[in-house]
């Protein structure tokens, strides 16, 4: 096990110090405080940090792929009939749609309808 200080954690996190030392009071990230009163410091397992920036990685990648699907959603639903020529726009969203399902950028229909509660 790794520890390391409050100053390493928020250089890693990106945050500065202080917003470290309140996380840690307020248990958001896992540290152990060494030591009394004023002098109290804390120390962070490395392994735990770099775990707590893998979770945070993928509710923010979770969040953009919701958005991305609520949109392609909104298109499917608002789409003109067979025989009505596409707008420009609608083109647009289209290929930008297409591109996402080819680059794999989507979750599963299944999944994406009980999420939404469709």
């Amino acid at each position: 096990m790794e520890l390391i200080d409050t100053q390493e954690a928020s250089k890693l996190l990106g945050i500065t110090q202080r917003t470290v030392s309140v996380w840690l009071k307020q248990n958001k990230l896992p540290g152990i405080k060494i030591g009394q009163g004023r002098k109290a410091e804390w120390r962070l397992n490395r392994q735990d940090l770099l775990e707590y920036l893998r979770k945070q990685s993928n509710q923010l990648q979770r969040q953009i792929e919701e958005e991305r699907w609520k949109r392609h959603l909104e298109i499917m639903e608002n789409a003109p009939e067979s025989d009505e020529p596409l707008t420009p726009e609608e083109e647009r969203k289209l290929d930008e749609a297409e591109k996402d399902i080819a680059e794999g950028k989507t979750i599963p229909w299944e999944q994406v309808k009980e999420e939404l509660g469709l």
